[in-house]
């Protein structure tokens, strides 16, 4: 799989542009600080897209803990392209989980530590 992060900052989401995609800069796992973020998943093999694949993104609080943020249900991707997005208040410590299938076991399941404003 292929993960690319597309982030607008806060401070611009406000901002007019005839395009708005435009204004969005794509990253990995390191986002520059706050706003909003898309989340962009390719499914590189071909058996992954005839699985079906949930989304999750969670934040670590203080404790070390997590706290769901934003999820998408378990579905079917042929296209092999999956998204999420989600506003990011706070920088810190996040996590972007993708499970397959059931998820039975930790081989079905890829975590992504995401680092906001570090």
């Amino acid at each position: 799989m292929h993960l690319t992060t597309f982030f607008l900052a806060a401070s611009e989401n406000g901002g007019e542009t005839k395009d708005k995609t435009k204004r969005y800069m794509p990253y990995c796992d390191r986002i520059p600080g706050t706003g909003q973020v898309i989340f962009t998943i390719d499914l590189m093999e071909q058996d992954a897209r005839d699985l079906g694949v949930a989304i999750s993104f969670s934040k670590y609080d203080s404790k070390g803990q997590l706290a769901l943020l934003k999820e998408v249900p378990k579905g079917i991707h042929p296209g092999g392209v999956l998204t999420l997005d989600a506003p990011i208040a706070e920088r810190g410590k996040y996590l972007l989980k993708l499970a397959f299938g059931d998820a039975k076991s930790k081989d079905d399941t890829i975590e992504m530590p995401i680092m906001v404003g570090q």
